[in-house]
């Protein structure tokens, strides 16, 4: 991992890069490692999503999950002294997920929606355009990042799980922080 220190600020930032975003999408899967991505911010086995979000809001702490070519990234920014507690929380989003039924038909209908939107925005249209005519719909960077409409209405719950069990794995992760932090912490 990278560690950027600063005394000077009470609060530390760190990025949890896991190495399953779209380039390693099964074909006819696009837009898999986006629903992962939502999926996890959901609920877990500990907790349901709005209470893993309400411990989260209680200790000043916020999380953002986001999709790109290469990772997942988990982005977490809290206090120092809230640290420790903040931690667990990101522990349960990445190794206890749930995988609720309703919270993934809830949000394969809002991916759904938004790819149905992208129609109507020209830089998208261009930039997909571009991507598919640079790498062709054959390679996983030729498709949206969020998927086609056919290829997300393809993508069942067990598709999301086992590219999680496949790919969402510690060994394919890194890590950055900054701020007030310390070797130790990093561990």
């Amino acid at each position: 991992g990278i560690i950027a220190y600063n005394r000077e600020v009470h609060d530390i930032f760190f990025q949890i890069n896991v190495k399953c975003g779209q380039a390693r999408e099964p074909k006819g899967k696009a837009g898999i490692a986006n629903l992962l991505a939502e999926m996890l911010q959901e609920s877990n086995m500990i907790h349901s999503g709005e209470q893993w979000n309400d411990e989260l809001d209680k200790l000043g702490s916020s999380v953002s999950v986001s999709t790109g070519d290469e990772n997942i990234s988990i982005s977490v920014k809290c206090l120092t002294k809230n640290f420790d507690a903040t931690v667990p929380l990101i522990n349960e989003m990445m190794v206890m997920p749930k995988f609720d039924k309703d919270e993934f038909d809830r949000i394969k209908k809002q991916i759904l929606e938004g790819i149905e939107n992208q129609k109507t925005q020209a830089t998208i249209m261009a930039s997909n355009a571009f991507s598919e005519l640079i790498f062709g719909k054959d390679h996983p960077y030729g498709n949206p990042g969020s998927g086609t409409i056919e290829s997300v209405n393809n993508i069942t719950l067990d598709d999301v799980k086992k590219y999680y069990n496949d790919f969402f794995n510690p060994a394919l992760a890194s890590i950055v922080m900054s701020g007030d932090v310390d070797k130790n912490m990093a561990m």
